[in-house]
């Protein structure tokens, strides 16, 4: 009769596997059984506790691709900001724009050294240019505090998450200890 029991039990467990192949996030489960004897004769058999199925390297493939995955987000959106900065090529905002404008504004000023328009027009271009290398270095300086601010945020998640699994060892272990599953 407890064969039976498992019997039933496991056809449950298996039904309920093809119910939810396609179910996303569901792992297999299986039903391990083993016998029950007393004085040495097999009297029973009983069911153990379900074991799910899961293939350890394939996790950690999925671990490993979603770490890749995040680590190219990331690069994208820091480099993101970056190129919006810069402006799009055609708008001749970046640094070697600036510098070719500076180189210009110099050479201009050296076939006219006495022209006051030209020393002007060349030191509001050397401003200009500072000013952007400025900029950058600012935006440089708030991407890297962004950066230590998203690493301060995630240890932290980790952190409480190591703290989740440990209160949840110490309740399995309790639970354990009073035959419980």
């Amino acid at each position: 009769l407890s064969g039976l029991r498992v019997s039933q039990q496991q056809l449950n467990m298996i039904s309920t596997n093809i119910a939810n192949v396609g179910t996303e996030g569901y792992t297999r489960k299986i039903l391990p059984q083993s016998t029950q004897a007393i004085a040495g004769q097999a009297v029973a058999v009983r069911g153990e506790l379900v074991i799910r199925n899961v293939d350890s390297t394939l996790a950690r493939d999925v671990w490993t691709q979603v770490s890749a995955t995040s680590k190219l987000d990331t690069t994208l959106n820091y480099l993101q900001g970056i190129e919006d900065f810069h402006g799009p090529p055609d708008a001749e905002a970046s640094f070697s724009a600036e510098i070719a404008l500076l180189r210009d504004s110099f050479s201009a000023l050296s076939d006219t050294p006495e022209d006051a328009f030209a020393l002007s027009s060349t030191v509001a271009q050397a401003e200009e240019t500072a000013n952007k290398i400025n900029d950058f270095a600012n935006l440089l300086t708030t991407m890297r505090n962004d950066a230590q601010s998203d690493l301060q945020i995630s240890i932290s998640r980790i952190n409480d998450m190591l703290s989740q699994i440990a209160e949840l060892n110490t309740q399995i272990k309790f639970q354990q200890n009073t035959g419980r599953s």
